[in-house]
């Protein structure tokens, strides 16, 4: 396995989203890592991910442990991962990995999986850890992802995309 980069920006100023076009068709998985704070004041935004500027999923389901419990819950699955908000200690980012399996395929579906964490220090050890696995509805190509924020994300936020060959 090979793991090529293909993009990166950080945020200068907040920003609502952030889409990421002419995705090379030169691997077998796509790999996007997000090191998000929203603008929020709460301790936690959510992420929204899609792909090809689309809704991304069809089923699936989210493992959330949150707030310093150990015991996982299963929920249905929803597109958003967890990213720090303004609420949350100065600096402190959130972290969010979403792997696309088969993403240069026009004939299978894209498999999804994603695990996000988000940390509260200021809020007694609060953290939110998320782990989501799905299926996206769509077979063509994925040439572009669009990530956007509850809330828009501020400066400092990193967004990166990597090529994968198996």
């Amino acid at each position: 396995m090979s793991l090529k980069h293909y993009y990166t920006t950080t945020l200068g100023s907040s920003q609502a989203s952030i889409t990421v076009s002419s995705i090379p068709q030169n691997g077998s998985d796509l790999l996007i890592k997000v090191s998000a704070r929203g603008t929020g004041t709460g301790v936690y935004n959510n992420i929204e991910f899609q792909l090809n500027g689309t809704s991304t999923l069809d089923s699936g389901y989210i493992l959330r442990m949150q707030d310093t419990t150990l015991s996982g819950t299963e929920y249905a699955f929803s597109s958003g991962s967890i990213m720090v908000g303004n609420g949350s200690t100065s600096g402190m980012f959130g972290v969010a990995d979403f792997y696309v399996t088969n993403y240069t395929s026009s004939t299978l579906n894209k498999g999804i999986s994603q695990i996000a964490t988000a940390d509260s220090p200021q809020t007694s050890n609060t953290y939110s850890i998320h782990k989501q696995l799905g299926r996206s509805n769509q077979t063509s190509p994925i040439t572009s992802v669009y990530i956007a924020g509850t809330l828009p994300f501020t400066a400092g936020t990193t967004i990166s995309v990597y090529t994968i060959n198996n």
